[in-house]
């Protein structure tokens, strides 16, 4: 899954400061929300003995909220990944500097992998939080690719909702578990009715 996170890494067009603030940055999302770039639609699932991803980021994640978390709703891209019963249903999104360079890029996912998966997976790593009465935990695998990187999950859907957040060191130097945390402390409530 961490590959899968990974690959949210690619560059995507900026888009100008004015066309941003026309959105409304109170407005919750829903299934017909305003999207400021449109994205084909997630790939068949193959899933045997789990459940089909129902929630799809992309699609259900509107611009006025990913404004409200400090991103760019122009960014908007596609990252799914669906192998054999695995399927993940997600989007990503970059938050740029005034040089148009990439600071932070944010994931959101929704897997059939369930929350006590995600526990077991990374127990060592990992601490439970609670944001906005949801159980969730979170998490930077020890790994150096991903030393830029951390990642939350709640349960949610079929399994679970999961966000990372990659923080471009470069331009940078907030903490990405920090980051992942406020960020879900502002979209959780907005996308998943906590």
């Amino acid at each position: 899954m961490i590959i899968f996170t990974v690959a949210v890494l690619i560059s995507a067009a900026a888009c100008s400061t004015e066309e941003l603030e026309s959105a409304d940055p109170g407005a919750a999302p829903s299934a017909s929300a305003t999207l400021a770039v449109s994205v084909e639609p997630p790939p068949p699932q193959e899933n045997t003995t789990r459940a089909d991803v129902k929630f799809d980021p992309c699609n259900e994640v509107g611009d006025s909220a990913i404004l409200s978390i400090g991103y760019d709703p122009r960014t908007r891209q596609r990252d799914d990944r669906v192998e054999w019963d695995l399927s993940s249903i997600g989007c990503t999104f970059r938050m740029r500097n005034e040089a148009g360079r990439t600071v932070e890029t944010l994931s959101i996912t929704s897997t059939n992998i369930g929350l006590d998966e995600w526990r077991t997976r990374y127990s060592e790593v990992s601490r439970e939080v609670e944001i906005a009465g949801r159980d969730v935990i979170v998490y930077q695998p020890d790994t150096p690719r991903v030393s830029q990187m951390c990642f939350l999950d709640t349960a949610f859907d079929v399994g679970s909702l999961s966000m990372s957040v990659y923080v471009n060191a470069n331009y940078s130097d907030s903490d990405p578990c920090r980051r992942v945390v406020e960020v879900a402390e502002i979209l959780l409530p907005q996308v998943a009715g906590a």
